[in-house]
């Protein structure tokens, strides 16, 4: 829920205040960010205990949120890009820790049983937030909803403070040598990882596919900006992930345990390739608005079910020790890398090609 409220009013805030000009140049932003938060996320969690991380995360984000709402209280329209970059930190923040700590507390066999009522259970709190957007935008303005994220992020912290209480024995505690001086892992730690063709698979894997979603992610940006503005847009956002959070419930209840169990993993990997071709397909035969948004529909609702639980689960064929780096170095470095190239390359051909002809 968190998550989600901060994407839309992230998004909002900016598109309000430059439109689509610098969209490009906000993703090249995100891949430094997140990057960097990540790098550092791998390099020091073997020093802090994983639970305090994600309190420390959650602290963290709520205030920026609060401070985030007080600045706007100013004409500074640099508040605005600064909220786009806080709510992409957000997303991608708290999913890294979330899923981190997942792994650490459920086996791989218990995991692969669960995974669906886990996603089902995220994804009722954002149907339910998705459609409180609209008249909570519309009564009290977007910019109070960064304070709803702030409560949001405060109700993580305190789960997250129950379950480590719960099962502290399952979480890594911090490395001992760490504490005593031991070597952290740099950058040609990372490196060196990727000669695992394992891992290489899985970074050449993620970043192929974040590229393909960005580019996705910028054209119904675009879009939706073109067509709505002020609560209106915030509006639109929060109905349209309503209604893919929706379709998710449904494929995480009925069809997600079914597609994961024996040897449905590669089936499960190709849902979302195929989908961004048929939505790539008519969009560039069509050129409509709608075939944009059923584009993004079929990344959105594919992504956060059967792609993400799939990933999940190459994950946890990683070796226990080592998973949370290998975890750093896809969604932390080569995401974010990936991120970084696709929104450098819009920078060159966004004015010269249309937004429909990206697909």
């Amino acid at each position: 829920s968190a998550a989600l409220t901060a994407r839309a009013t992230g998004d909002t805030l900016f598109l309000d205040a430059y439109g689509s000009q610098y969209l490009s140049l906000m993703y090249i932003g995100t891949s430094i960010l997140v990057g960097t938060v990540a790098y550092f996320f791998g390099r020091y969690v073997q020093r802090i205990r994983l639970g305090n991380i994600l309190l420390i995360g959650c602290a963290f984000l709520g205030v920026a949120a609060l401070a985030l709402r007080g600045s706007l209280l100013f004409s500074w329209k640099g508040s605005r890009a600064i909220a786009y970059f806080w709510g992409d930190l957000t997303v991608n923040g708290s999913m890294l820790l979330f899923w981190s700590f997942f792994g650490q507390i459920f086996s791989f066999r218990r995991a692969k049983k669960i995974m669906g009522w886990v996603g089902a259970s995220g994804t009722l709190a954002c149907i339910a937030t998705g459609l409180t957007i609209r008249p909570f935008a519309r009564t009290f303005g977007t910019a109070n909803l960064l304070i709803v994220v702030a409560v949001l992020l405060a109700g993580f912290g305190g789960s997250v403070f129950y379950l480590t209480s719960r099962f502290s024995e399952q979480l890594d505690g911090p490395d001992p040598g760490s504490r005593t001086g031991g070597a952290l892992p740099d950058l040609s730690y990372y490196f060196r990882m990727l000669k695992t063709q394992r891992y290489r698979t899985l970074a050449l894997q993620a970043m192929v596919g974040t590229m393909v979603i960005i580019l996705v992610d910028y054209q119904f940006k675009a879009i939706a900006q073109a067509h709505f503005q002020g609560p209106q847009l915030a509006a639109f956002f929060g109905d349209f992930y309503a209604a893919t959070n929706v379709i998710m419930l449904l494929i995480q209840i009925f069809a997600l345990h079914l597609i994961l169990q024996g040897r449905g993993l590669l089936t499960s990997l190709c849902i979302l390739p195929a989908g961004m071709l048929l939505g790539g397909a008519a969009t560039i035969v069509s050129l409509s608005f709608m075939a944009i948004v059923a584009t993004k529909l079929i990344a959105q609702t594919t992504l956060f079910t059967v792609d993400v639980s799939a990933f999940q689960i190459l994950y946890l064929g990683v070796k226990k020790q080592t998973r949370t780096q290998v975890r750093a170095l896809v969604d932390g470095i080569c995401k974010p890398a990936a991120i970084g190239i696709t929104g450098a390359a819009l920078t060159l051909v966004a004015g010269v090609v249309k937004v429909y002809y990206l697909s």
